[in-house]
């Protein structure tokens, strides 16, 4: 919704593992990626060429743009519920999925990190479900 309403065009889904379908099959053939270079106005910086760029542990670009292309400012948790392989992250060691993303009411989700560039984009920490985060959204294939 978010992208529609700033002119992206395509279609896109959020970048999260639940306990029926993970991350990684929800974006399998996708790709490239890229986010908002303010130097050049234009949609140039490369995060990942495909899935398995994507999923390596490491990303070319830190996702820290909005659908505007501007910085994030504040916050930069984002809730993924996803380990770096794409797949849904073992909820007794790092976190949940918030009841499938179906309650704020209780208990974790995994969280990223907006900034960073290596497996920590999707597998940071968890936090608790009442906490307001992003989600990264990526173009679907």
């Amino acid at each position: 919704t978010l992208a529609n309403a700033a002119g992206l065009p395509g279609s896109y889904a959020a970048w999260l593992s639940t306990p029926e379908l993970d991350a990684i099959d929800r974006f399998a053939n996708g790709g490239p990626w890229r986010t908002w270079d303010e130097d050049n106005q234009l949609w140039t910086q490369l995060v990942a060429s495909d899935i398995w760029d994507l999923t390596d542990g490491e990303i070319g670009s830190p996702i820290n743009r909005t659908e505007y292309g501007a910085a994030v400012t504040g916050n930069c948790l984002v809730w993924t519920g996803s380990a770096a392989d794409g797949e849904m992250a073992n909820a007794e060691s790092v976190g949940g999925t918030c009841s499938g993303w179906t309650s704020s009411e209780e208990g974790f989700g995994l969280t990223g990190l907006c900034d960073a560039d290596n497996e920590l984009w999707t597998e940071w920490a968890p936090a608790l479900c009442t906490k307001e985060s992003r989600f990264y959204c990526l173009q679907l294939p």
